[in-house]
């Protein structure tokens, strides 16, 4: 027997795709238990008797039905979250801000920032880099000028040493 997906517990047992819209992912999480609870529940229930193979089906088909209800059962709904989001689904706060409140994570698209970020500079040593001019002369460089890598090693050593305060 071959692995049940998604698309095919769909065909199996006969239903409908739920068509889930929603502002959160628990709005979305909460249509889709109810559609598990109506539809996939009743749905499920009559296709077993259809398939019984007391009531004249076969037992692969059954065997099959049941595949495709657990499978449709642990379906679960990704939601690309709002911009309102962080990548770790924590609020901005306020609305403005450019990183996570509780994690730390940029919202921006910068790549210089993003490489910034990941050098492990805080936010605050990249404010301070901003309001001093240095950002700007970094992003004047090439990503691959080794002078850049140079900024960026003095801006995390500027940063071990508390510099920017």
């Amino acid at each position: 027997m071959s692995e049940m997906t998604t698309e095919k517990a769909f065909e199996v047992l006969q239903v409908e795709r739920p068509r889930l819209t929603g502002k959160t992912q628990a709005d979305v999480d909460g249509l889709l238990a109810e559609w598990k609870q109506a539809e996939l529940k009743q749905t499920y229930r009559k296709r077993c008797r259809e398939t019984h193979p007391d009531t004249g089906g076969t037992e692969a088909d059954f065997k099959n039905v049941q595949a495709a209800y657990e499978v449709l059962l642990g379906l679960r709904v990704r939601l690309r979250l709002p911009d309102d989001r962080c990548p770790s689904g924590h609020e901005r706060i306020p609305p403005t801000a450019k990183y996570c409140h509780e994690c730390g994570a940029y919202y921006g698209g910068d790549p210089l920032i993003d490489r910034l970020v990941r050098s492990s500079l805080t936010p605050m040593t990249i404010e301070y880099l901003r309001r001093t001019g240095r950002l700007a002369a970094m992003r004047a460089k090439s990503p691959l000028d080794p002078t850049l890598v140079k900024d960026i090693e003095l801006a995390q050593l500027g940063q071990r040493l508390g510099v920017f305060i």
